[in-house]
């Protein structure tokens, strides 16, 4: 039996889409199923984390690590998987090969194809009791992002992409102008603060302040 690898890079999003397609397509091609998040943590420039440890663990997806030859792996990329054959039919031949697949996978037909099987996992994980966080009813969603600089040859560079330097940075006073507008027009009880970095960054900060201040959770 073959093995594969899937390497996890980015946020949960860009986890969860390259996790799907891996699965289906291990099952498809009958193969053991490892990840490989050596690109998150203290490796990735926003300092992104591993954010669907719960879904690895429910399928009992283990670390590649435990793997013996994964430095002999064939690397595939989302590019070479592009037809939709290789998430309908098997495309590669039984043996004891150990396959790396890299990409973002954000692909209709993957999300498509396992439609059913996403909803049993994130109804059975992340249902409302499970959770026990507070009343959705009153809360709102806040996702940040937030760029970090770091150090090259002793000038400050934004994060890349892989062909442009960006910042698509939104200023406190734009959440904050937001916040307002909502807590004076609702009933507002949770805020629920999602961000693609673990740092405790300036602006996550002012949210919070902002929240005691509104004796908001």
């Amino acid at each position: 039996m073959n093995n594969l690898i899937i390497k996890l890079f980015g946020g949960s999003g860009n986890q969860l889409f390259q996790f799907f397609f891996a699965l289906k397509f291990s099952k498809i091609n009958k193969c053991r199923l490892f990840y490989d998040a050596s690109a998150l943590g203290v490796n990735d420039s926003w300092g992104r984390f591993l954010a669907i440890k719960m879904i690895l663990n429910y399928y009992k997806v283990p670390n590649y690590k435990n793997l013996n030859n994964s430095q002999n792996a064939i690397t595939l990329h989302e590019n070479q998987l592009i037809h939709p054959k290789f998430l309908l039919e098997p495309t590669i031949k039984s043996s004891k090969k150990t396959y790396t697949i890299e990409g973002f996978y954000q692909n209709y037909r993957a999300i498509n194809c396992m439609r059913q099987e996403i909803q049993k996992i994130f109804n059975k994980n992340f249902n409302k009791k499970n959770l026990k966080v507070c009343d959705f009813k009153y809360s709102i969603s806040i996702h940040t992002r937030e760029y970090h600089n770091y150090k090259k040859n002793n000038k400050d560079e934004r994060v890349k992409t892989s062909v442009f330097k960006y910042n698509d940075n939104l200023s406190w006073e734009f959440y904050k102008k937001c916040l307002d507008k909502i807590v004076r027009n609702s009933k507002i009880k949770f805020i629920l603060l999602f961000s693609d970095t673990h740092l405790e960054t300036s602006l996550k900060k002012k949210i919070k302040s902002f929240s005691k201040k509104k004796k908001i959770k």
